[in-house]
């Protein structure tokens, strides 16, 4: 695992670049697109161990910061949709110079999944492989379950003054308006992100789509109708059930065993 920032000298971006043992590499890498906020930080563990796990499959991997995220440069009230995308396409192209890959493949969860899903319309060449595991496509909803998560942390951020302070009620109420359980959400990126439908994945551009989650995840079943003329397109059942945005997430290691085994058959060569 090597450490290493790209990009411009005013938007250096930090990764890690997970790469196949000598000899090993089949010329395909992996970009791995971090979801928002919370969620960003209880799945990098997973995103770690995925990335070895992919590297044991010959896959060049690479971790990364987007802008005003993580160890990147920038303050993370600087958080743009169009830069997310854009620091994808970066990534992507990163990647393919410092492994010398033919073919790179994208993956995220959730949010990450969504702007992975709209980086690869802009990717050339084509990605080889989209994966998508619970991908949102109803970005004003999204932006409802944020604020609904918000609120929920209250009593335990507060404790036994949550039930008697009606106005710190009211102010963490408020405050769901504008961060994410302490991520900031401007009204630029709020408008972003609730301007997001499955419509948005229609222009989605990869030589294989896989989709992952519950079976019976109306999401994907929306995504499949939308991609059927885009691409091959693949679904892979996970039955992990995990509250991305619960408190209880924050203390479990999000590394489910079949989460795993679906997202790494899927890269099988």
């Amino acid at each position: 695992m090597t450490p290493l920032r790209f990009g411009p000298d005013s938007r250096q971006l930090f990764a890690l670049h997970h790469a196949p043992a000598e000899g090993s590499a089949r010329g395909e890498g992996v970009v791995l697109c971090n979801p928002f906020g919370q969620e960003a930080i209880r799945s990098q563990r997973l995103y770690k161990v995925l990335a070895e796990r992919l590297t044991r499959q010959g896959l060049h991997c690479l971790r990364f910061d987007y802008f005003g995220s993580g160890d990147s440069d920038g303050d993370d009230h600087e958080a743009d949709m169009e830069s997310w995308i854009a620091d994808v396409q970066r990534a992507a192209d990163e990647l393919a110079r410092r492994s010398g890959c033919r073919q790179i493949s994208l993956f995220g969860i959730r949010w990450g999944a969504t702007i992975a899903a709209l980086a690869a319309a802009r990717l050339q060449p084509v990605p080889l492989r989209l994966a998508l595991w619970d991908p949102l496509v109803d970005g004003a909803r999204y932006l409802r379950d944020l604020a609904a998560a918000h609120v929920a942390a209250g009593p335990v951020a507060y404790g036994a003054q949550w039930d008697i302070n009606t106005t710190l009620r009211s102010e963490v109420g408020a405050e769901a308006a504008r961060e994410a359980l302490g991520f900031p959400l401007d009204e630029r990126l709020k408008s972003q992100i609730g301007n997001v439908t499955a419509a948005a994945f229609a222009s989605l551009n990869a030589n294989r789509v896989c989709l992952l989650g519950r079976e019976d995840a109306p999401a994907l079943a929306s995504l499949k109708s939308v991609l059927a003329n885009r691409a091959t397109v693949s679904t892979h059942a996970i039955a992990s059930n995990i509250d991305w945005m619960s408190d209880e997430a924050m203390n479990s290691s999000l590394v489910p065993a079949d989460a795993l085994q679906a997202i790494t058959s899927v890269f099988a060569a």
